[in-house]
């Protein structure tokens, strides 16, 4: 009888552990999730952290397949490199705002191919390839290096009696063909102006005027270039300021119920935007004011 009581009262414990664990989360995961991009843990009172919503999502990682990053990039909406990004289990940057203030980041999760040869020497899981200066995941197999043999046994390669040669499954250069060879393609068109095979559908942005422009389903208009430019797709996050402080938060990249991937607690600082401000005849500086203003000569 006394066990019983005993195993009662750490059942009760630990209910009461996990219901206080729930109640302090200031930002929870939701309990259904979709696939996509999760937002979680971030102190609301501080910073409001939320996905902002585009047409389409990040190509390289589409949300119907499976995912596996090696780690991210946080891009500044018009910055040139990244404000913050986590390499493995590296991060590097950082993330400033002020109070009131709101920025929008590009989510881009990155893998071997992203890198170039500093970075990729530094993960075990990458590899350099000299030959095509580019990096790659290790153990990466090249179908142009296979025989007919080991080409029919790869699970990405596929042999081209043409070519003699091994190939990337359903690899077909649109540029290489002519003009009867691209008619016959399935995903190629000739365009007669560039007397040239080029990917069906493909359009210039930057040949378009405002109006074809609007009507693209691809393209978007820039006003401030005033031109026509591929439609960025991406994973967005918008960050604005609330208070005073700092913060955490975390991103997931969900496929299927579960996480592709976590990533490690990224910091922001929000800072006070007010630096100096006048009071009748006072000079002040956040809240330390001067009774009186010395000019000197």
């Amino acid at each position: 009888m006394f066990n019983r009581y005993i195993r009662q009262f750490f059942l009760f414990f630990i209910v009461g552990l996990v219901i206080v664990a729930c109640d302090n989360d200031s930002n929870p995961i939701a309990g259904s999730l979709e696939d996509g991009l999760v937002i979680s843990g971030n102190n609301t009172t501080v910073a409001m952290i939320s996905i902002e919503s585009h047409a389409d999502h990040d190509s390289d990682h589409d949300e119907a397949e499976h995912a596996d990053p090696i780690g991210f990039e946080l891009v500044e909406d018009g910055a040139s490199s990244y404000a913050y990004r986590q390499l493995d289990l590296t991060p590097d940057g950082s993330i400033s705002i002020n109070v009131g203030e709101t920025k929008e980041f590009t989510v881009h999760f990155l893998d071997c191919e992203n890198l170039d040869q500093n970075d990729c020497l530094l993960l075990s899981d990458c590899e350099w390839d000299s030959d095509e200066n580019a990096c790659h995941e290790t153990g990466h197999v090249h179908c142009d290096e296979l025989d007919q043999s080991a080409c029919d046994l790869s699970d990405h390669c596929e042999w081209h009696t043409d070519d003699n040669a091994c190939e990337e499954e359903g690899h077909e250069h649109c540029d290489e063909l002519d003009q009867s060879a691209c008619d016959l393609s399935d995903h190629c068109e000739w365009h007669s102006d560039d007397n040239a095979c080029e990917e069906e559908g493909h359009e210039h942005c930057d040949e378009l005027d405002q109006s074809a422009c609007d009507l693209s389903d691809h393209c978007e208009w820039h006003s401030d270039d005033n031109a026509c430019e591929e439609e960025e797709h991406g994973m967005h996050i918008e960050i604005t300021g609330v208070s005073q402080g700092s913060t955490t938060f975390q991103i997931q990249l969900m496929h299927d119920g579960h996480s592709d991937y976590t990533s490690l607690e990224i910091p922001v600082v929000v800072s006070d935007a007010v630096m100096f401000s006048c009071n009748t005849n006072k000079l002040c500086l956040k809240k330390c004011c001067s009774q009186t203003i010395y000019a000197a000569k």
